[in-house]
């Protein structure tokens, strides 16, 4: 993500959305990024960022990418990246659960949608069988290996990518 005041900093790029981060939607504006911007989407011609404030800090705002523009028209994410109402409602996971995915951590028995909002948008996997397989996070540069087996982690590893 990326500040933003009237146009979007892609010179001081500032963190990364995690999975169960809660935005203020304020706007949405489309902007080509440079090409050494980080962008996790399909560049296409433009991109489309969502303009946002967060609970905690109605003064700033950030842009973050949901989508691109091309020759096809419009492509949007919004319904893979973000959840329309609160999670904490949504799913009736123990405490314990809630409380890691706020320390943005994995704990031995997180299913694969628990550790995704723990720790984020995958970044790379082993194989594709959902549940049964090591899937690397990039997690906020502290890189972690997940080993599910059943739908559990049973192993959690600081990896490099």
């Amino acid at each position: 993500m990326y500040p933003y005041q009237g146009r979007i900093d892609f010179a001081h790029p500032d963190g990364y959305l995690m999975g169960a981060d809660e935005l203020q939607v304020k706007d949405f504006v489309t902007a080509a990024a440079p090409v050494n911007a980080t962008i996790r989407i399909p560049r296409g011609h433009k991109q489309i960022y969502v303009i946002f404030t967060r609970p905690n800090d109605s003064k700033m705002q950030y842009a973050a990418p949901v989508g691109y523009i091309d020759e096809d028209g419009y492509t949007f994410y919004l319904d893979t990246m973000f959840f329309y109402d609160d999670p904490h409602t949504l799913y009736k996971w123990p405490q314990p659960v809630w409380d890691a995915i706020a320390r943005h951590e994995a704990i031995t028995g997180m299913d694969e949608k628990q550790a995704g909002l723990a720790l984020g948008q995958i970044s790379s996997s082993d194989d594709m069988n959902l549940g049964n397989r090591t899937v690397k996070y990039y997690n906020l540069g502290k890189s972690v290996a997940v080993t599910f087996d059943h739908n559990k982690a049973t192993a959690i590893q600081p990896t490099q990518f």
